[in-house]
């Protein structure tokens, strides 16, 4: 994995799909660096985004995602924090907030998680780039959810102006969606108010809780975390399943958003107790669990 001398171009080996490939065309061969051997271009040209991309169109884009992965565990691990960097800093700019599903979001969650300052800013800027295109407003609780647990200050103060800058787009795009029509007063409005209060409650929620459980262990879990009623549970599951809310209960207000490969549903108990969320994961039958609450 060393850095020592510039290529000439960058070729991109299209006949065999193998994370050794993968690696050799981003790092190089010995003697001969690659793409991430090089600083980020931020604005400009970085031949590490078009080899992705040239990857995915070669093969397919769940190898360049788990390849990606792989790489940047590795890289993370050897304590080279400059390339990991640029590695998280292309796979962000190679593809859309809106393309990379669970894969992407598991590759951001390790970057956030990480001790070096260097690798959450990466992480900082590919939410920037996944922002633009969050419909579902995934990126944006991940962003949210890690403003509180981030240690830099000066980091701290950028992901706070990333979310109150998205929310005040979606406040934004709220104004210009409503119509006062008479023929148009029934439409329903934008959701974000109902996810501005979700995410703001979340804000003054320090506690927290997350995981990945089989759909059997959830209502279970959630009686135990947050007394949820498990009635209650299996009407989001259901919810989940069919794509249109069912489940209700008058302490709290849900939200059921499309999501890659399903759908998610976002609950604030209205006392302000705690609040849940559940979303389907690349395995079938497993979910993604946040929590956040009082006691």
């Amino acid at each position: 994995m060393g850095c020592s001398k510039e290529p000439e171009q960058l070729e991109l080996e299209i006949d065999v799909s193998s994370y050794e490939v993968f690696r050799k065309g981003l790092m190089g061969p010995p003697g001969h660096p690659g793409p991430l051997c090089r600083d980020w271009n931020r604005g400009g040209f970085n031949p590490s985004v078009q080899f992705l991309s040239m990857w995915t169109k070669a093969n397919d884009f769940v190898s360049c995602a788990t390849w990606t992965k792989k790489l940047e565990l590795s890289l993370v691990k050897a304590g080279l924090t400059r390339a990991g960097s640029h590695l998280i800093r292309a796979f962000g700019s190679a593809f859309r907030g809106d393309e990379v599903g669970a894969l992407g979001r598991d590759i951001l969650e390790y970057a956030l998680h990480q001790r070096q300052p260097a690798i959450r800013a990466a992480a900082l800027e590919l939410l920037e780039h996944w922002l633009e295109d969050d419909e579902e407003g995934t990126w944006l609780d991940i962003s949210n959810d890690h403003l509180d647990r981030e240690s830099d200050q000066e980091l701290k103060g950028k992901f706070r102006r990333l979310v109150q800058g998205q929310l005040d787009l979606l406040e934004e795009d709220a104004m210009y969606d409503t119509f006062p029509s008479e023929l148009e007063e029934d439409m329903d409005e934008d959701i974000s108010p109902e996810l501005e209060d979700y995410l703001a409650l979340n804000r003054k929620l320090t506690n927290r809780m997350r995981g990945q459980l089989e759909t059997a262990a959830l209502p279970g879990f959630l009686w135990k975390m947050l007394d949820v009623p498990t009635a209650l549970t299996l009407g989001i599951l259901e919810s989940l399943q069919i794509g249109e809310l069912v489940a209700a209960n008058r302490d709290y207000e849900f939200l059921l958003t499309p999501v890659s490969g399903g759908h998610q549903v976002r609950a604030r108990r209205l006392d302000g107790a705690h609040t849940f969320s559940l979303e389907p994961t690349a395995t079938e039958g497993h979910w993604l669990v946040f929590t956040r609450f009082v006691k």
